[in-house]
């Protein structure tokens, strides 16, 4: 089950915003409360608001970019795939699983659709996070080739083969072969 919540990050900043929000609001005087808001919350506001849109449109956009590719090979029905990259659409799925199965599955479908937004992000950034040479790496490197065995097939040395292979570390966040196989397979980049 994937818990859908609000990561601390953000629970600390309305902490903070609630808390400002109060010393603002007990300086006793009208025109500094007006201030006040005027002046740091609605730019603080606009500033959330903003970060909010791009980043929903980023996710948008790596959901439209990546799902397809999930149908193609059979893991996502191509249906799926519309209501998944539309907005309305998926509310209209919420509303659908609410009628046949209430709250729980309301609850289902947007614990499913949070899974397939968050599948594309991760698999969008994954292959943007990589250069082309270092997909190579990894597809090689996913098939259970060492470093000199790499270096062999890509016609170069041995050393650039090992830091390709670390780089890619780095940028998938593991610290093993096994967990950059691992990673590579789970988000179909081999």
């Amino acid at each position: 089950v994937v818990e859908v919540g609000v990561p601390h990050e953000i629970r600390d900043v309305a902490v903070a915003l609630h808390g400002t929000w109060n010393s603002i609001a007990s300086t006793g005087s009208a025109s500094k409360t007006l201030a006040g808001y005027i002046f740091v919350m609605v730019p603080v506001l606009a500033v959330v608001v903003t970060i909010a849109v791009l980043v929903r449109s980023r996710e948008s956009h790596a959901v439209r970019r990546v799902l397809p590719a999930y149908a193609a090979s059979g893991w996502l029905a191509p249906d799926e795939v519309v209501w998944l990259t539309d907005s309305h659409r998926r509310d209209d799925a919420c509303k659908w699983a609410r009628r046949l199965a209430w709250s729980r599955g309301s609850r289902a479908m947007s614990e499913y659709q949070f899974s397939a937004t968050r599948l594309a992000v991760l698999r969008d950034e994954a292959r943007r996070g990589l250069s082309p040479r270092e997909l190579e790496v990894l597809r090689l490197l996913a098939a259970g080739k060492s470093n000199r065995q790499i270096a062999a097939t890509l016609v170069i040395s041995e050393h650039t083969a090992a830091r390709h292979v670390q780089n890619i570390f780095a940028k998938l966040r593991v610290s093993s072969r096994a967990a950059a196989t691992a990673f590579a397979f789970e988000h179909d980049l081999v």
